[in-house]
C-alpha cells in the first residue's frame, strides 16, 4: 500500500511535456479544455480516465494538468495572460521535457516553497518575539494581570503536503 501511495504522487509529472506539446500544436496558447483533449487524445488518455474524480471533488486528470500548468509558470515555460488562457513564452516555445525533467522541475520548486515557508515562520516566530515583549511591558504597566497565551503557529496544509513529498522523493 505504501509504494501504491508513493507512486501516485506527483502523477501530473507525466503531463508537463506534453502539456507544451499541446500548447505549441495549438499555435502557442490555448484553453485547458483544449489542451487537455490534444493531451488525452495524444496520449491515449480514456473518457473513463478523463471522469475520474479525486476524493475532494475535481476531475483529477483536469487537475493534474492544472498542477503541471503551475510548475511550467514556476519555471517560466508559460503565462497566462488572460483567466482561462494558458500561453507559452519564448523559452516554452522551444523546450522539451523528458519525465525526468519535469521530475527536476518539480523537486526544485517542491524544494523552494519549503524555504520559503520556513523563512516565513521564523520571521513570525520573530514577530511573536517582538510584539510578546511588548505586550509584557503594556500588561506590567497595567495594573491588572492579563495572561498572554502564545500564538498558535498558523500552517498552509498544502505545503505541509510538500514537506512529505520532498522528504519521501
Amino acid at each position: 500500500m505504501v509504494n501504491e501511495k508513493k507512486s501516485r504522487k506527483g502523477q501530473f509529472i507525466q503531463w508537463m511535456g506534453p502539456l507544451l506539446d499541446a500548447l505549441r500544436e495549438l499555435g502557442g496558447a490555448g484553453r485547458p479544455k483544449e489542451v487537455e483533449d490534444i493531451i488525452a487524445r495524444k496520449l491515449g488518455v480514456t473518457d473513463v480516465q478523463r471522469q475520474e474524480r479525486i476524493k475532494t471533488g475535481p476531475l483529477k486528470f483536469s487537475n493534474q494538468v492544472a498542477w503541471s500548468r503551475q510548475y511550467l509558470i514556476y519555471e517560466e515555460l508559460l503565462v497566462c495572460p488572460k483567466r482561462g488562457i494558458w500561453t507559452l513564452t519564448e523559452r516554452g516555445k522551444v523546450t522539451n521535457l523528458s519525465i525526468d525533467d519535469s521530475a527536476r522541475i518539480v523537486q526544485k520548486w517542491l524544494k523552494h516553497h519549503v524555504e520559503v515557508r520556513k523563512q516565513r515562520e521564523a520571521e513570525k516566530r520573530q514577530d511573536g518575539v517582538s510584539s510578546g515583549s511588548t505586550e509584557t511591558a503594556n500588561q506590567q504597566s497595567n495594573s491588572e494581570s492579563v495572561v498572554v497565551l502564545p500564538r498558535k503557529p498558523e500552517y498552509d496544509l498544502s505545503m505541509l503536503k510538500l514537506d512529505k513529498f520532498v522528504s519521501e522523493a
